[in-house]
């Protein structure tokens, strides 16, 4: 196994552009990620405000099977948005998932990334936390309002 510098889909996957998609719309699966995040480091360069995800990270290309591990992972935006807000100094989050894209008219490069976890969240996630309360909350009122 390759370590490098850090994960984003040009270094596990290599260029992506709108010709390399399904043309009926469907996802191509680019790539596994999966890691332990520690914290999240932001930075500025010339291409503008950047943020990544420290930790220790695996992911594979779907196409080729080469497997990669690094220390940064850039995620695509949506991915990044589902691990980021967890990582709170002194805790780690677990993730892995399935990184895509499919073809949109709504992109200005042609396409879009998509996200599947492939584990279930954690009894840590705040949204599953919240989840757990709002079932607990609809049981109660279902209880009281049968009573």
């Amino acid at each position: 196994m390759k370590v490098i510098k850090k994960i984003s889909t040009k270094t596990v996957f290599g260029s992506l552009n709108a010709r390399l998609l399904p043309e009926d719309g469907t996802t191509k699966e680019l790539y596994q990620v999966m890691g332990i995040a520690s914290a999240v480091q932001v930075g500025e360069s010339n291409y503008g405000a950047w943020e990544c995800l420290r930790g220790r990270f695996r992911a594979v290309n779907l196409t080729t099977g080469e497997e990669v591990e690094a220390g940064q992972a850039f995620l695509p935006s949506l991915a990044h948005e589902l691990v980021a807000p967890q990582v709170v100094e002194g805790t780690t989050v677990e993730f892995a998932m399935t990184i895509g894209a499919r073809l949109s008219e709504n992109s200005p490069v042609g396409y879009e990334y998509t996200a599947e976890p492939l584990l279930e969240p954690s009894e840590a996630d705040p949204i599953s936390q919240l989840a757990k309360r709002v079932e607990a909350a609809r049981s109660a009122q279902g209880l009281l309002e049968a009573g």
